[in-house]
Parts: C-alpha cells; sequence; structure tokens
C-alpha cells in the first residue's frame, strides 16, 4: 500500500512535522522515528536519511540530507523547545507540547543530568574499590 503523505503536509515547522510523525496513529513511521518515553517527549530516530527525505519532500528541498536537518534540530536547542539525549544517539527530547508549557524544566534536566555524572563517578568508585579487595584477597 503506497504511503500518503498527505496528512503530514500542514507542517511548516519541523519541530511540529517531527511531532505529526510521532503520533500518527497508524504508527506508519516507526520505522523512521518513534517514542522511547511519550509522557517525557523523548523519542529516537531510527532511519536519520530516510527522515531527511522525508523531511525534503515536505519542504520541497530533494537534496535534504541529515546533516541539513540536524543544523535545523540543534537550533531548536538554543530556543529550548529541543534537547539531545546525553550519551544516546539519535535521541533527543521535546521540551514543550504544542499547548502546553515544557514538559521538564531545563534547568532541573541540567540538574538530573549532573546528578547522574556524580553518580556514576561513584559507581565507578566502587566498583574500583571491589576489584581492588579481590584482588588483595585472592591474590591476583
Amino acid at each position: 500500500m503506497p504511503l500518503k503523505l498527505s496528512f503530514f503536509l500542514d507542517s511548516k515547522l519541523l519541530w511540529d512535522y517531527l511531532q505529526q510523525l510521532l503520533n500518527d496513529p497508524q504508527e506508519r513511521f516507526n520505522h523512521v522515528i518513534h517514542w522511547k518515553n511519550r509522557l517525557h517527549g523523548i523519542f529516537k530516530i531510527v532511519d536519520p536519511p530516510l527522515l531527511a527525505r522525508l523531511w525534503g519532500i515536505r519542504k520541497n528541498i530533494p537534496t535534504m540530507t541529515y546533516d541539513k536537518l540536524s543544523r535545523s534540530l540543534r537550533y531548536y536547542y538554543k530556543c529550548n523547545k529541543l534537547r539531545k539525549v546525553p550519551r544516546q544517539r539519535q535521541v533527543y527530547q521535546f521540551l514543550f507540547s504544542n499547548s502546553q508549557p515544557p514538559l521538564i524544566d531545563p534547568d532541573f534536566a541540567l540538574y538530573f543530568d549532573e546528578l547522574n555524572k556524580q553518580n556514576r563517578g561513584l559507581q565507578n568508585q566502587i566498583e574500583h574499590e571491589l576489584v581492588t579487595v579481590k584482588e588483595e584477597h585472592y591474590g591476583q
């Protein structure tokens, strides 16, 4: 069955287009982009080149590439509309929804990321100490 994009032709902004693809009731684009956590606005771009082609079709730009599309994504970082999820490839988070205030406070997100870094540092320290204790106990 051929894919009809008419439903997706009313979006003029990339973030709106992404939300339309993500919220497609028939989930026809899950192989391109899908929610990882809809409640928190976190999504993954599964097939970046195909997403760029679809966006190029929408914008009537046949030479659209993911490099060009990702420039737009980075612009949204500055506007606090989107952020890259740390340490995950092609995973992003909307910091707003169409008619609602931001899903998360960006300052809280930075604080949460810093806490995660501290926890990883503590976890690494504990693992190192466990290895040291095992080596001392077993003489390795």
